[in-house]
């Protein structure tokens, strides 16, 4: 059973953040895991600010990574990606990409996320899935289909902060982001 509640609402200047917390539970009520996004709302009504509204900053390590893993996303990965069952024709659809403002079909953040995770598992723990605890990531920009994207990775104790670069735009597209193993 999935159950889903709105945490908190902040106005920005162009819209609305609303944080969402999803709880996975078993038939007993024993919750297996927590999930908590922000959303934004583009164009939505101001509303001020209304309950929990935290932000996580993440402070890259002043060294230099321990690891960096550059990985060409492929040409038809957001076709595969949406497999996943997001459906947004944001991602597959020129003419409606155009519409917002890209100058084709941009990847999924989420695929982008899962591509940065599966790295840091891979460098980390041999690629076992079971030694993921937490994912934090803010998405702040977007990746085309053929982009190379760069992911430097700092291990502290059990965390794994990292950072995720588009090399053809030279812009960060994962930051204030973490693994937990």
């Amino acid at each position: 059973l999935l159950k889903g509640r709105c945490l908190g609402l902040a106005d920005t200047d162009k819209g609305v953040l609303m944080l969402t917390e999803y709880v996975l539970q078993d038939a007993a009520g024993e919750a297996h895991a927590q999930m908590r996004n922000w959303s934004f709302r583009v164009g939505a009504k101001p509303v001020g600010k209304e309950g929990q509204v935290e932000h996580v900053t993440v402070t890259v390590p002043k060294r230099a990574p321990d690891a960096v893993v550059e990985e060409v996303v492929s040409a038809t990965q957001a076709k595969v990606y949406r497999l996943s069952g997001d459906y947004n024709p944001l991602h597959i659809h020129g003419p409606f990409a155009k519409r917002g403002g890209f100058s084709q079909p941009i990847l999924h953040g989420l695929c982008s996320l899962a591509i940065a995770t599966r790295q840091v598992l891979e460098q980390f723990c041999g690629g076992d899935g079971h030694q993921l605890r937490a994912v934090h990531v803010r998405f702040s920009s977007p990746v085309l289909p053929g982009d190379c994207l760069a992911t430097a990775m700092w291990k502290e104790g059990s965390r794994v902060v990292f950072t995720t670069t588009n090399k053809a735009s030279g812009k960060v597209v994962l930051r204030n982001a973490y693994v937990d193993l």
